[in-house]
This record gives C-alpha cells, sequence and structure tokens, in this order.
C-alpha cells in the first residue's frame, strides 16, 4: 500500500514538472550529512524442528534516528531534466530492542512441552551502504523533485537466548531495494534535501544447534533530512 502510494506521487509529480519552464541543473559533486528517522518492521517465522512448517509467528517495529554521510554527482541532461547518481553510508551502529517472547517449549525438540521459559533475541546494525540513483526534475534554478532507486546494504549481528538451544550469535547480512521520492533545495552551493523512501529487505534466517529455525522478513520506512553542499 504505501510502496503504490510512493509510485502513485512520483508519476504526480513528473506529470507536473511537464507543464514547467525548463531550469537549469546543479550540476557537479556534492557531499551532504543525513539524519534519517527509521521504522524498521520485521515480520518473524519460527519453525521449531526445521520441518518447513511454521511454528510461531511474531511481529514488532523498532524506530530510531541515526546519521549518515553521503556523496553524489549530478549531470544535466538536457531541458530541465539531471540524474543524480551517489552512495550513503551510515558509519553508527543502531541497537534494536531486545525481544523477549514467554513460550511454553520443551528443552529439547523431541521431547514434549515441559516448562514455560522466555526466549530473547538482540540485534545490532552496522555499516549500512546504499547505492542510489535519482532522476530529477529541476522545478527551478533552486528547487528539485526526484524520484529514487537504490540498492542497500547492512551487516546485522544477532545474539540469542533459547530454551531449545545454547546462547549463540550470527553474523546476517540484510540485503534490499529503496523506492523513494524527495526534493531538493538549493541556497547557492548549498542544498537541503528531504526524501522519503522504503528500504525492502530480502528474508534473513538462521538456525540453533537444535534444529529452529528463525526467518526475518524485514522493510524499513524511512524520512531523511540531508544537509550539503555542491563543488
Amino acid at each position: 500500500y504505501i510502496m503504490k502510494n510512493l509510485k502513485t506521487l512520483l508519476a504526480l509529480l513528473f506529470s507536473m514538472s511537464l507543464l514547467l519552464v525548463p531550469a537549469k541543473a546543479q550540476e557537479g559533486f556534492s557531499l551532504g550529512l543525513t539524519f534519517g528517522s527509521h521504522s524498521l518492521d520485521q515480520d518473524a517465522d519460527e519453525d521449531v524442528d526445521s520441518n518447513g512448517s511454521v511454528d510461531a509467528s511474531h511481529a514488532r517495529t523498532d524506530t530510531f534516528v541515526i546519521p549518515g554521510i553521503t556523496a553524489a554527482y549530478t549531470k544535466d541532461m538536457g531541458g530541465m531534466y539531471s540524474l543524480t547518481v551517489g552512495a550513503e553510508y551510515i558509519p553508527f551502529k543502531a541497537n534494536l530492542e531486545t525481544a523477549i517472547n514467554a513460550d511454553t517449549d520443551s528443552t529439547d525438540k523431541d521431547s514434549a512441552i515441559d516448562t514455560t521459559v522466555k526466549n530473547q533475541v538482540s540485534a545490532e546494525l552496522s555499516n549500512h551502504i546504499s547505492l542510489v540513483i535519482q532522476p530529477t526534475a529541476n522545478i527551478s534554478d533552486t528547487l528539485s523533485v526526484f524520484g529514487t532507486l537504490g540498492y542497500s546494504m547492512a551487516d546485522v549481528d544477532v545474539q540469542t537466548t533459547m530454551q531449545t538451544s545454547t546462547s549463540t550469535s550470527y553474523d546476517l547480512e540484510l540485503e534490499g531495494f529503496r523506492y523513494g521520492v524527495g526534493f531538493r533545495h538549493f541556497v547557492d552551493s548549498i542544498f537541503i534535501q528531504v526524501e522519503g523512501y522504503i528500504a525492502e529487505y530480502d528474508t534473513i534466517s538462521a538456525t540453533t544447534s537444535d534444529s529452529t529455525k528463525v526467518s526475518v522478513d524485514a522493510d524499513d520506512t524511512v524520512l531523511a533530512v540531508t544537509v550539503g553542499t555542491s563543488f
């Protein structure tokens, strides 16, 4: 539903831009500091004996604000259009709130249910990198609107304490496509950019020593504000 609205908004912005007088693009390199407000939705399925059936499902959302660094190059495509190619790197770590699940289970997957325990899972995101292209319509010499297509990657360090196995650590990778829309406003060589985007990550999974498989499908909805300079 959200992606459909983003695509509709992008189509509307570019349709409106066709009615405007061509403007000069701010061509060249740029550097910026980005502050992103993230809402990370996670849907997890638990398969106790790794037989392909889902024994339990969980859903949660983590919210956090984290800064990043952006670098890009903008090329004037003629008329009122330009194309920006860039990258964003988040050098800081984001700690997700520990998930605690009270579970009635067995201490062994082949045994009968015998006790109630708390399973705990914590995760830390790091080394988040996005590569993007941004088709842009220049509304005026100082204002432009753009759509974003990109690919995002991040390292995930997962710590688990579960009844069916000993405490375990997993080093996983999130990867997925990024879609969004935004606008950029210049004052001389300084610009402020506001962008809304969604990163739809591929499903990641891990299996404990006692054959409990957990699969997580994560989507990140972000409102990002960037302040930078072009040169």
